[in-house]
């Protein structure tokens, strides 16, 4: 019986071919990844996302490390990365989709914004009546918090708030007269806890309606 004998070089060759041959590079879920990512970035999700967009960023770094990881070893499969691209593309999509949304969002609210920019916030309280009523006096304030959303968007204006004061100087009823979507929860949230020496009558406290304008703007 005749042995066949292998060369050396094809013996290499054959080693080449299971070395390399394992696994390849998913380049086109690579690329699709990069794509996404840059999507995102035009979208300017770093300032409108600004979350999301470190998702996608860590994503990005988790991936180059394992290619080259793989790119190193002598026995390579890209499986992990395969994933990891899938998973990055999906984050920079979501974080370019959110960066859309909230981009429209702080247009909308831009065209309401008061033309006048202040330093701080301010409150201005206004009676609705005040035929022989005294001005109920504000006793407790508290300051709205301004929202980090409404921060990082640089989104500012006025929320107006018609309240009722009651005769326990207490804040009652409260509804939203001119809104600033990212703004009105905080404005109420704080409204809700101001204490007021109550509006007079002929000497007797009585209820009354107020408007109240909550004025945010970056320090």
């Amino acid at each position: 019986m005749r042995i066949r004998r292998l060369s050396w070089s094809s013996v290499m060759c054959g080693a080449a071919l299971l070395v390399t041959g394992c696994s390849q590079r998913p380049q086109s879920e690579i690329d699709a990844a990069n794509g996404a990512l840059d999507g995102a970035r035009r979208a300017e999700a770093a300032t409108y996302a600004p979350g999301a967009m470190r998702e996608t960023e860590a994503a990005r770094e988790t991936l180059e490390a394992e290619l080259r990881r793989q790119d190193e070893a002598w026995m390579r499969s890209y499986d992990v990365a395969r994933q990891l691209a899938v998973a990055m593309k999906t984050a920079a999509e979501q974080a370019s989709a959110r960066a859309q949304t909230e981009r429209a969002s702080a247009a909308r609210l831009a065209a309401t914004r008061a033309p006048e920019r202040r330093e701080r916030i301010e409150t201005n309280t206004t009676p609705a009546s005040r035929a022989r009523v005294t001005n109920p006096v504000k006793i407790r304030n508290v300051v709205p918090h301004y929202p980090d959303i409404a921060r990082s968007a640089r989104v500012d204006g006025t929320v107006r708030i018609a309240a009722m004061i009651g005769a326990d100087g207490s804040v009652g009823h409260t509804r939203i007269v001119r809104s600033v979507p990212l703004l009105d929860h905080a404005a109420l949230d704080a409204v809700r806890q101001w204490q007021y020496r109550p509006a007079m009558r002929n000497g007797r406290p009585v209820p009354v309606r107020v408007t109240v304008d909550v004025k945010f703007a970056d320090p």
